[in-house]
């Protein structure tokens, strides 16, 4: 876990979805069973249990309702998931390889290698280098391939 403004950050963050289908497998309860309890469709249940649905607070509510959780409890840890999401999203930006920031620039430009080999002045074989991770450019040809490909220093030197 990761630290951010005093908050631990975890590597993955758990949707409200997976603490809900444990309970039910603790408690025994089919989904079927469950989704008729609360009056929502199995598939719509099944989509929050794998995270493709987020909470509401209807559904906070109904949850409260028949297994006795605050809703205040599933919408601050709903809240969390969202933070934490996003908070890994970043990290996750940040910590692309440079070879890919290299590499989606290039793609987003409509570069070939050999187009930005020329505009670098190094040789195309070099770029194809830099694009698969073989090799890191130099702190002069990072910074020319941050003017060519219009890359922040800051996302180049991954900060």
């Amino acid at each position: 876990m990761e630290r951010k403004d005093k908050q631990l950050v975890p590597y993955r963050a758990t949707h409200p979805g997976e603490i809900v289908r444990e309970e039910l497998k603790e408690r025994k309860i089919s989904t079927k069973d469950f989704a008729k309890q609360i009056g929502i469709p199995q598939t719509h249940l099944n989509d929050f249990l794998h995270g493709r649905k987020n909470m509401t607070e209807e559904l906070a509510h109904k949850l409260e309702c028949a297994l006795g959780i605050d809703a205040a409890f599933w919408m601050r840890f709903h809240q969390r998931y969202l933070q934490n999401s996003r908070i890994i999203a970043e990290r996750k930006q940040k910590d692309r390889p440079l070879n890919m920031i290299i590499l989606k620039a290039m793609n987003e430009q409509g570069y070939s290698s050999e187009q930005v080999a020329q505009l670098v002045g190094v040789d195309s074989k070099r770029i194809d280098a830099y694009t698969t991770g073989k090799a890191i450019p130099s702190l002069k040809v990072a910074g020319i391939l941050c003017t060519v490909l219009s890359i922040a220093p800051s996302t180049m030197l991954g900060l």
